[in-house]
């Protein structure tokens, strides 16, 4: 059984312009859920000779946009502390 770190991909085995599967690998999707987003335009996509590509640094860029923050951030503001209740009057 290979370890989950040896199954993470590097960003730099994928070239700079990829297919449909080549995008579903990188990030763990069907070929199937990249389409539908093509097609809801959530993805920005590329005609190059009649096929779709995918820019990975505009792919990158996406990912960086819509990155939640930190587990801890998102505990400290789901679970306030008793002082915030006490100043609340």
């Amino acid at each position: 059984m290979k370890s989950q770190e040896s199954q993470i991909r590097s960003t730099d085995e994928f070239p700079r312009w990829l297919s449909i599967k080549q995008l579903g690998t990188y990030l763990g999707r069907s070929v199937q859920s990249i389409r539908k987003d093509v097609r809801e335009k959530r993805l920005p996509a590329t005609r190059i000779g009649g096929q779709i590509k995918f820019d990975k640094r505009d792919i990158d860029q996406l990912l960086e946009a819509r990155k939640i923050v930190s587990v801890e951030q998102l505990i400290d503001e789901t679970n306030p502390t008793t002082d915030d209740f006490s100043q609340g009057g």
